[in-house]
């Protein structure tokens, strides 16, 4: 697994805002078999607020960067623990996610292959301290149901 530095996270980060700026939401499109992507959302079952920090890569190009905050983990009718990544590309082929929080050492970013992402559609979760035992520890897991288009009913 290649690691990414956090100069190189941030010269991606760089790169990417600068497209975003200008316009563009993914600069991956193209490729022959590709996964369909819904969203990136964050749950966050801790009970500290949390930062989460995405960066897609498609090879060594960066695709997306972001960075979202859900608060600690709250029950109610007014709960803020969960929150969506904005203007996440959709169409993904074998491009790479990592994830980690901002306290959270390079070595154990989380991954995600979309390469070796089955389904052709979905939405990915990261979940944030889902057990006991990995309060603050990051999980991507995936919901490979997409909505249906009006057209197909």
């Amino acid at each position: 697994m290649t690691r990414i530095t956090r100069r190189r996270a941030l010269q991606f980060g760089s790169v990417t805002l600068g497209a975003v700026v200008a316009g563009c939401s993914s600069l991956g499109v193209g490729a022959a078999e590709s996964t369909r992507l819904t969203g990136i959302r964050i749950k966050n079952r801790d009970p500290t607020s949390r930062a989460v920090h995405v960066l897609i890569l498609d090879g060594d190009d960066p695709v997306y960067w972001g960075s979202e905050v859900a608060d600690a983990y709250s029950v109610g009718e007014d709960r803020r623990d969960e929150a969506d990544f904005e203007g996440v590309p959709t169409e993904l082929g074998t491009h790479v996610l990592y994830a980690w929080r901002d306290d959270q050492p390079r070595d154990e970013w989380e991954r995600f292959d979309f390469g070796d992402y089955e389904p052709s559609c979905g939405q990915l979760v990261i979940g944030i301290g889902y057990t006991d035992d990995d309060q603050g520890e990051l999980t991507i897991m995936t919901a490979d149901e997409c909505p249906r288009d009006d057209h197909e009913r």
